[in-house]
């Protein structure tokens, strides 16, 4: 029986891999609306990387955020390969089509949403306690949700971002990585 290939043997060049990650972003980005625990932050670094995500952005931070050490050490330096900035307000939002992952009652189920072809989006996740801010639930982007089968009524930011994250993605048209 042969061994299996690995991730690191498929890439042994990894400035070109670099080069084509950042050349080559998926049409996805994170909103971090309050997420305040480091584990979760370093977390979705690492989700962003292994999704090719567009970028990640903080919003009520500022222009001048930047991770910090634990940020940086729990991401395995994924911060060096994820775009990211701060924000101050909802004014400063890129131009994508905003998303919300909050189960309202009018949220959709993110089985159910169907993306716009060539479009780009910003996937908004909320504070771990408190969810998404009145500000954006109030601004009329559609609320998605995981749908919950058990008693709780949410999961860890980081673990349901992945689930929405992967499941976004499969419904975009995106570039196979090599």
């Amino acid at each position: 029986m042969s061994t299996p290939t690995t991730f690191h043997n498929l890439h042994p060049e990894p400035e070109r891999r670099i080069r084509e990650i950042m050349e080559q972003r998926h049409p996805l980005s994170l909103l971090l609306d309050g997420v305040a625990d480091v584990r979760n932050i370093g977390g979705l670094f690492r989700l962003a990387d292994a999704a090719r995500l567009g970028e990640l952005i903080y919003l009520g931070a500022g222009g001048d955020w930047a991770p910090g050490k634990k940020e940086k050490r729990i991401s395995r330096s994924t911060t060096n390969y994820v775009p990211f900035r701060g924000i101050s307000s909802l004014e400063e939002l890129p131009e994508y089509s905003l998303l919300l992952l909050e189960w309202t009652d009018k949220s959709t189920s993110i089985w159910d949403f169907k993306p716009a072809p060539d479009q780009k989006y910003l996937l908004a996740l909320g504070h771990e306690e408190t969810g998404i801010s009145r500000e954006l639930l109030d601004s009329g982007a559609p609320c998605l949700h995981i749908p919950m089968y058990g008693m709780n009524s949410s999961m860890n930011v980081t673990q349901a971002a992945a689930i929405a994250t992967y499941c976004l993605l499969e419904k975009l048209t995106l570039k196979t990585p090599e």
